[in-house]
């Protein structure tokens, strides 16, 4: 009876594994396949990315000396020095709480307060861009200034008027009295890269 029983289980047992053993044969030979193609030389060859293995020598750069560039400009560059003269000017409503009441205004006259402004001196730097006397600099060092003078590298010092400025971009233009003066030179902006050191 257990023979009996045996010999009915075995096809069940022999048909569950043959698609077993056919599942692992397929793998094989379709591994085998890849691996045929792979090493087939008439096949398509992978793409080989290269990384540039050579590291930044970041030490070099930071020892980097720029006296050559300013040995070089130097006499080009200038300082400018300004003086603002004392006023009165007109005082604003937060300086004195209270000033928007009519009944403290009238002590006043309806006027706004004026203030002491005393005298003020500024300090900045420009560089000369022509040899006849126009210098460029920011325009909040010369913004409100009575005077301006400008300091060479010759220990000449200058005065100068402002010929024009540009609040949004902090540029302005001062011009001296003076002939064959050291102009800066411009280098070409179409050269310059990302990623270029700029020296200011």
């Amino acid at each position: 009876m257990a023979s009996s029983k045996a010999m009915k289980n075995h096809p069940i047992t022999s048909l569950v594994r043959q698609p077993t053993l056919w599942a692992a044969a397929f793998l094989i030979l379709a591994g085998g396949f890849a691996a045929g193609a792979r090493s087939n030389g008439s096949s398509q060859p992978a793409v080989a990315i290269q990384h540039d293995s050579q590291p930044v020598n970041r030490g070099a750069l930071e020892s980097a000396s720029f006296s050559g560039v300013v040995k070089r400009v130097a006499p080009s560059v200038v300082k400018i020095t300004t003086s603002t003269k004392a006023r009165r000017v007109a005082s604003r409503s937060n300086q004195f709480p209270g000033f928007d009441d009519p009944m403290f205004r009238q002590f006043f006259g309806g006027r706004v307060p004026e203030i002491q402004m005393p005298p003020q001196a500024g300090l900045g730097s420009g560089v000369i861009i022509s040899a006849d006397g126009y210098v460029v600099t920011n325009n909040h060092v010369i913004q409100g200034a009575d005077e301006v003078l400008v300091s060479l590298d010759d220990r000449r010092e200058l005065k100068a008027r402002v010929v024009g400025r540009d609040p949004q971009t902090d540029i302005a233009v001062v011009k001296v009295e003076a002939s064959d003066l050291p102009a800066i030179t411009f280098a070409d902006s179409s050269k310059i890269e990302v990623g270029d050191r700029v020296l200011a």
